[in-house]
């Protein structure tokens, strides 16, 4: 597939390696001269110096055939003026990083077809989700939802204490509806089967219905449970900002500091129980002075 991706800095140039693995037909485009000559040794993809929303500039990469459109720059407005002008010129899939998460948030879906994204998406917001589903299940290393959260994905680490080290799976029961898809072991993925036998340190990944996949953590991981509950931020970036608003909803405490008096204004009127701290977080004597050593987990 033909895909254009508008924005050659953090997110765009990883993109970019990414769909190139996949024998994608990538073209960048970019304002900096110098971003596009630092990714002439590094990638093999087009590149195109100038504006992602120059209608000239796209007739001239030729979008007939394009099949995505991808605009990932700094700026929001950027990025959606792009899109719009791509969608003019038929493109059937357009993808705007838009950070500023009121702008998604407060249009339907005929706004969103008028102004021509299709998607919207938001790193640092995902991102947050991500710490989030982390620390509401801290006995596992990772989770990933799917199909709009009704399946989850969990991992686990074995210990010496797991009650069920040395069983065959076949003689388990796991709950209803959930699979015990893959187990990592010394860096080595096995896909199980009835004779296959748990062993401490081992990875076990669970799939299945987000409620019966949580059952398996309640069974045997329960120990760990409700852990993560005073929580303390350094920063508050957007990324800082959106996880503090989540966590608080999710009846989390949560201390927040930052250097920066305006970040910690803008945070501050955000958030109803959150408390914002104005100061350095690689401070000894703050972090002593605001007993950060009570909390259970501190995200940097």
């Amino acid at each position: 597939m033909k895909i254009v991706i508008v924005g050659a800095g953090k997110v765009g140039y990883s993109l970019a390696q990414r769909l190139n693995q996949d024998d994608h037909d990538v073209y960048i485009i970019d304002r900096s001269p110098e971003r596009i000559h630092n990714l002439e040794s590094t990638l093999d993809v087009s590149l195109v110096q100038g504006n992602g929303s120059d209608m000239q500039l796209l007739n001239e990469i030729g979008m007939s055939d394009v099949g995505m459109f991808i605009a990932v720059t700094d700026s929001d407005e950027v990025n959606m003026l792009s899109c719009a002008v791509a969608k003019i010129t038929g493109v059937p899939t357009t993808i705007a990083r838009v950070r500023d998460t009121s702008v998604a948030d407060h249009m339907d879906d005929d706004t969103r077809a008028k102004l021509g994204v299709d998607i919207f998406i938001n790193p640092e917001m995902v991102t947050a989700y991500e710490l989030l589903q982390i620390l509401e299940t801290p006995s596992a290393i990772d989770v990933e939802d799917f199909g709009q959260g009704t399946v989850r994905l969990m991992e686990f680490k074995l210990t010496e204490e797991f009650p069920l080290l040395g069983q065959p799976l076949k003689e388990i029961r796991f709950p209803e509806g959930v699979l015990l898809v893959g187990i990592l072991r010394y860096g080595e993925m096995i896909i199980p089967h009835g004779e296959s036998i748990l062993q401490a340190d081992d990875s076990v990944f669970f799939l299945g219905l987000k409620e019966s996949v949580e059952e398996v953590e309640n069974l045997w991981f329960h120990n760990y449970n409700a852990f993560y509950k005073r929580a303390v931020i350094i920063g508050a970036g957007l990324l800082g900002r959106n996880l503090t608003v989540l966590l608080e909803r999710a009846g989390f405490s949560v201390k927040v500091i930052e250097k920066n008096l305006d970040r910690c204004e803008t945070l501050a009127n955000l958030v109803d129980k959150a408390m914002v701290i104005n100061g350095d977080g690689t401070d000894f004597d703050l972090l002593e002075a605001e007993e950060i050593a009570d909390s259970d987990v501190i995200i940097a």
